[in-house]
C-alpha cells in the first residue's frame, strides 16, 4: 500500500507512468520523500518495512511500473478518485500520531483539486 499510495497520486498529478516518474529526476524526488514520510507513519504505528525497504520498493516499481496508475483513468474518465483511501489515509495517520507529511498533503491535495475541477 505505500507504493500505492505514493505512486498513484504522482501518477495521476503528472500523467506519467510509474517508471516514467520514477526516472525523471522532479517526480523521483517526491516519490522518495513520500516514502519517507509514509515509512515514519507505518513505524509510528507499529509496522517496520526493514532496512533495505527505500531501496527495494523503486526496484519493484520500476520493474513493472510501465503503466499509468488507475488513479490516472479515473482523471480522465472525471469519475471520483479513491485518493481519499490512499494518500490523504496516510495523512490523517500521520496526523493522529503528530507525523509532519508536507509531500503527501501536498499530493493529496493536488489529486483533490483535480477532482474538483470535474466533480
Amino acid at each position: 500500500m505505500i507504493m500505492k499510495c505514493t505512486m498513484a497520486s504522482i501518477s495521476a498529478v503528472t500523467n506519467k507512468t510509474i517508471k516514467d516518474a520514477l526516472e525523471f529526476s522532479a517526480t523521483r524526488e517526491i516519490a522518495d520523500a513520500c516514502f519517507q514520510e509514509a515509512l515514519a507513519v507505518a513505524k509510528a504505528m507499529g509496522y517496520d518495512f526493514g532496512r533495505d525497504y527505500l531501496n527495494q520498493a523503486p526496484g519493484y516499481l520500476a520493474k513493472v511500473g510501465v503503466h499509468r496508475d488507475s488513479m490516472c483513468t479515473d482523471i480522465d474518465n472525471k469519475v471520483p478518485t479513491e485518493i481519499d483511501y490512499l494518500g490523504a489515509k496516510i495523512v490523517t495517520y500521520a496526523r493522529q500520531k503528530g507525523i509532519a507529511t508536507p509531500f503527501y498533503v501536498t499530493m493529496t491535495n493536488m489529486v483533490k483539486a483535480i477532482e474538483d475541477n470535474y466533480l
